[in-house]
């Protein structure tokens, strides 16, 4: 008796190979699943240490910048004492540009201050200035402070062309000596920017972080901006140069680092003396 012949003896059916070939795939379909989601995970893992580590780092580089501004400010500040020791116990003094615009004769604090300084990068705050700000308004003036007259110095050939100036100076002491009065500058017969006539120099800032002259202390605290005194809205971590605060130089010589609010409400209820006049906060 034969056995007979068929074609499939010893093969597997079409079913069963494209049953086969759908097992096939649905391994390879978990294995690459199971691949992306190694891989997802790990994304996931880096993304959320990279959120935490992200901020942080930003804040050392920021802590950096602010520790070599704080080291300009000193600097700064040692050559405002050797200044009022060769000039008879006198602060640098101007008119505000505005009241008297004379580039050859109201030389700004900067300019008298630079041969105890002898170095220009020195008035350049490494986070004096950046491309925008938290609501898009300008820096009164961009890479430099206009109220110092920072243009017209360089027009003049009392800077270098590429001079930029991140700190501004006390409004109040600036003015304040007696040949100001033609000018009609209020406050000025005090002559305030004679050491002996600052009664607690180190309470009495001179010169800070600022986009303008010093004549508020919300303007040195958030000091990306000019309006953070009559804007309230404008006193955000973001304005402020150095992780929320400002570096001080006070009229005895040493600076020191203080949170935005600080500045603004140590001006406002008298801690720092700012002066009489327009430009002060009645505390000489």
């Amino acid at each position: 008796m034969g056995y007979g012949y068929s074609p499939r003896r010893g093969g597997a059916s079409p079913k069963t190979i494209e049953y086969s070939l759908y097992c096939l795939d649905l391994a390879l379909v978990f294995q690459y699943l199971t691949e992306i989601k190694k891989y997802y995970i790990v994304f996931m893992y880096f993304s959320f240490i990279a959120a935490i580590l992200f901020p942080v780092f930003s804040r050392a580089r920021e802590q950096a910048r602010k520790t070599a501004c704080l080291s300009n400010l000193k600097q700064i500040g040692t050559a405002l004492q050797m200044y009022a020791q060769d000039w008879d116990e006198s602060l640098p003094v101007a008119t505000t540009w505005c009241i008297w615009p004379d580039s050859q004769n109201n030389l700004q604090y900067y300019v008298r201050l630079q041969p105890y300084v002898k170095n220009w990068q020195i008035w350049t705050c490494p986070s004096g200035w950046a491309t925008h700000h938290t609501d898009g308004w300008d820096t009164c003036g961009g890479t430099s402070i206009p109220h110092h007259a920072t243009p017209q110095m360089i027009s003049a050939g009392w800077v270098p062309p590429d001079f930029k100036l991140s700190y501004g100076y006390s409004e109040n002491i600036q003015n304040s000596y007696p040949e100001n009065v033609q000018h009609g500058v209020n406050c000025s017969a005090l002559n305030r920017s004679k050491l002996a006539n600052i009664p607690e120099p180190s309470v009495s800032p001179v010169i800070a972080d600022c986009s303008g002259l010093i004549n508020n202390g919300w303007r040195i605290g958030y000091a990306k901006i000019c309006q953070a005194a009559c804007r309230p809205e404008l006193r955000v971590e973001g304005n402020a140069r150095h992780n929320g605060g400002a570096n001080v130089v006070f009229a005895d010589g040493h600076a020191k680092w203080f949170s935005g609010d600080q500045c603004g409400t140590n001006w406002d209820t008298g801690i720092w003396h700012g002066g009489c006049g327009w430009w002060g906060n009645g505390q000489r």
